[in-house]
This record gives C-alpha cells, sequence and structure tokens, in this order.
C-alpha cells in the first residue's frame, strides 16, 4: 500500500507498507524504514513501514509493458 503525503521540504513522500520480503527492494530506490511488525500481515509475514521521499529531477516510469529507450531509440 502506498500513501503519498507533503513533508516538510514540500516535497511529497511515499508512505509504503510492506512485507519483510518485499522491503528490500524499494530500500534499493532509497526507502528507509520506519517500523517494522511481527507477524504484522500474517503469522511469519511481518509488516514494514516505509518512507521515500521524491526526487523531482528522478525519470518516471514508462507505462506497464513499454520498454524504455535512449534518444536514439535504441533499449536501455
Amino acid at each position: 500500500m502506498l500513501r503519498t503525503l507533503r513533508g516538510g521540504s514540500g516535497r511529497p513522500t511515499l508512505h509504503i507498507s510492506a512485507s519483510h520480503k518485499s522491503a528490500p527492494f524499494f530500500a534499493r530506490f532509497g526507502a528507509l524504514e520506519t517500523a517494522r511488525v511481527p507477524d504484522g500481515w500474517g503469522p511469519g509475514m511481518h509488516r514494514v513501514e516505509m518512507r521515500l521521499a521524491s526526487d523531482q529531477d528522478a525519470p518516471s516510469l514508462p507505462p506497464r509493458g513499454m520498454t524504455p529507450t535512449s534518444n536514439d531509440g535504441a533499449p536501455v
């Protein structure tokens, strides 16, 4: 589950409710763990609360099913 709020810097902050299995994926993009709830999603599935401050210079992801390309049309 994702929620977007404006942080103190005025930039949107994503609040992510992940599992202990998916949290490393979000961490690769800079998400920080703010809380952990053992068995929060059920027995053996721990809930991890995370936040990710947006970076206005970051490129947006292409729509699902589309491959990003460089300026010359080559896949990146």
